[in-house]
């Protein structure tokens, strides 16, 4: 069982002052006890006293303390928590829908999840997960919808993940089945990495690939997969073969198809490549199914905490309260039965 006050003490620990520390634990204990929207208003009203408001907004929008530390903090004590070398990093985009253009960042994009354009904002999250725990830890906002931009925000968030923890834990990057059309500009160097790419990507697939050989046939990444099933190792919906990018970059790489209902046949639904070292086509594909986790979390408990809830102009604003709401969503996840209890104890008083 985690302890509630430790676990404040290691998130903000490089808080250099009381105050903060204190404004911090009020956000957050506020996040956690507020029903429905998470505005400043209500988590001020949550945590007591309604003079706090002013304090908690210049507090997220305002004040001088910085959301890296916050995060490389966050991600030292869930990586902790889990052991060495346990868990992988999850990188993927989401979308968040805004009534009107008050907030930063706000554009007209195509949702995925929804099929249709929406109103809102587009941000890359990264997330640690382990068999049993989910935690969001880093956070960048789209200004722009082109691969350019969203191929940088990606790389960000892999680099400081990577450079955090100090690991070489995986990196599963789902980004909107990003094309990989240019190998120099993937971070593929940073950890190992497995990263979804889009079925017509050309990849070199032979029994011995040899990165950039010319005898190696080079096939849409989908038909590559299913042409040479046969020599495939498949395992529970998934088969891999070894692959290459035709114009050279990284390798070895494994190409692994994944195919719903458990059966390798036709068309796979997902691709990907990974150059994570020695690993099975059954733990690639548990890592393949990691992002629709964290997809679940982000709408279940990631809502509950409010991290779609931010309304606000400030670019800095924003990043705190992703922060402050992915600590929350990391007490819930770490220490959820002993805040159920205090709960119910209040009740009960």
């Amino acid at each position: 069982m985690t302890d509630i006050s430790e676990l404040y003490a290691s998130l903000f620990t490089d808080f250099r002052g009381a105050t903060h520390r204190v404004r911090a634990r009020q956000y957050v204990e506020g996040l956690l006890g507020v029903d429905g929207r998470k505005t400043v208003a209500n988590i001020a009203a949550a945590v007591g006293d309604p003079q706090d408001e002013q304090r908690l907004r210049r507090f997220v929008s305002g004040a001088a303390w910085s959301w890296d530390l916050l995060r490389r903090a966050l991600a030292r004590t869930v990586t902790t928590r889990a052991g060495e070398g346990r868990g992988a990093w999850v990188v993927l985009p989401v979308s968040i829908p805004k009534n009107g253009d008050r907030s930063v960042g706000v554009t007209r994009h195509y949702c995925p999840e929804r099929e249709r354009v929406v109103v809102g904002q587009q941000a890359f999250g990264a997330w640690f997960a382990t068999q049993e725990r989910l935690v969001p830890i880093s956070w960048r906002l789209l200004r722009g919808s082109s691969e350019t931009d969203r191929v940088a925000a990606v790389r960000e968030l892999v680099t400081e993940v990577a450079e955090w923890t100090g690991d070489r834990r995986p990196v599963v990057v789902d980004p909107g089945a990003l094309p990989v059309t240019d190998p120099a500009r993937q971070p593929w160097e940073r950890c190992p990495l497995m990263v979804r790419v889009d079925a017509g990507v050309g990849l070199a697939v032979a029994p011995q690939v040899v990165p950039g050989h010319a005898a190696a046939p080079v096939a849409p990444a989908s038909q590559a997969l299913t042409s040479v099933g046969r020599l495939s190792v498949a395992s529970r919906g998934v088969a891999t073969v070894p692959a290459a990018l035709p114009a050279g970059g990284p390798g070895p790489l494994t190409a692994l198809g994944v195919w719903p209902g458990g059966r390798v046949g036709g068309r796979p639904e997902e691709v990907w490549l990974s150059d994570v070292p020695a690993a099975r086509p059954a733990s690639l594909g548990a890592l393949a199914r990691l992002p629709r986790r964290v997809a679940g979390g982000w709408r279940t408990r990631g809502a509950a905490v409010g991290l779609a809830d931010f309304e606000g102009r400030s670019l800095p604003g924003w990043h705190r309260h992703m922060t402050l709401a992915s600590c929350a969503y990391a007490v819930d996840e770490l220490a959820g039965d002993q805040l159920e209890r205090q709960r119910s104890g209040l009740c009960a008083a």
